[in-house]
């Protein structure tokens, strides 16, 4: 049951697809009583972005008047809302934890993306395997870290059991390597259409993926931003890996 007067403040990311000239002390209200709401988080690590509303920003923001909270999961992290009040603005790399602004920076050059730039990141692919064994190195690490680590462990070595009710942090990141992937993905249809993708036969699905030189693209940016993430915990030699193939195109300072 919700308390539909308690005072609820929390966390508000407000898309590209927004209407609003945003400003502190404003209050945003839904056009129709409806979905859909705003959802505003108790924590920054839930706050969930799509590639369809990236670039945006981040507010604390208080719900003012609350959305239908039918059909949610128990111990709920978030609020719909009818009516927010914005707070203050927050910066947006906050949303991707360590060096979350150098990642929110990852993200806006993705979405600029040229095929000059597609085929270099291509050209310059940091050896597969060994960057593989880095990264899955750095989720390891990530993983026995948190205070209640994830039980499932796949066969290469990944851990990506999913958050409890006790811990929502999704990675390293947050949900910055799920959006990563689908700016990745936007980004190639834009410049290149179906050509972008190849079928690929995933335990005997057949689904689209990236071709191989959007997928290193996407590799070096994936790689690129758990190196930022984890760089104080791994190994120099590690970090140096995962950044190989971002850093030979776009420079050390990027």
């Amino acid at each position: 049951m919700f308390n539909k007067k308690e005072k609820y403040i929390g966390y508000w990311f407000a898309g590209n697809s927004s209407n609003f000239e945003l400003k502190t002390g404003q209050k945003i209200k839904n056009a129709k009583a409806g979905p859909p709401y705003m959802v505003v988080d108790e924590q920054i690590e839930t706050v969930l972005v799509t590639e369809e509303s990236w670039p945006g920003s981040l507010w604390r923001a208080q719900v003012i008047k609350l959305g239908d909270m039918s059909n949610t999961v128990p111990n709920i992290w978030y609020r719909r809302a009818r009516e927010i009040e914005l707070i203050e603005e927050l910066p947006i790399g906050m949303l991707f934890g360590v060096n979350g602004d150098k990642i929110a920076s990852l993200l806006n050059q993705i979405i600029v993306l040229d095929s000059l730039t597609v085929d270099a990141l291509h050209a310059n692919s940091a050896d597969k395997s060994a960057t593989e064994a880095a990264y899955a190195r750095a989720w390891e690490h990530w993983n026995i870290n948190l205070k209640h680590p994830r039980s499932h462990t796949y066969d290469n070595g990944l851990t990506l059991g999913s958050p409890s009710r006790h811990d929502k942090q999704m990675s390293p990141t947050n949900y910055g390597f799920s959006l990563i992937s689908g700016l990745t993905n936007k980004r190639a249809r834009e410049l290149d259409g179906d050509a972008a993708f190849v079928e690929d036969d995933y335990y005997g699905e057949i689904e689209l993926v990236l071709n191989p030189r959007w997928n290193a693209a996407c590799r070096a940016f994936m790689y690129k931003a758990m190196a930022l993430s984890m760089a104080q915990y791994l190994a120099h030699a590690d970090v140096e890996i995962l950044a190989q193939s971002w850093t030979s195109v776009f420079g050390k300072d990027g």
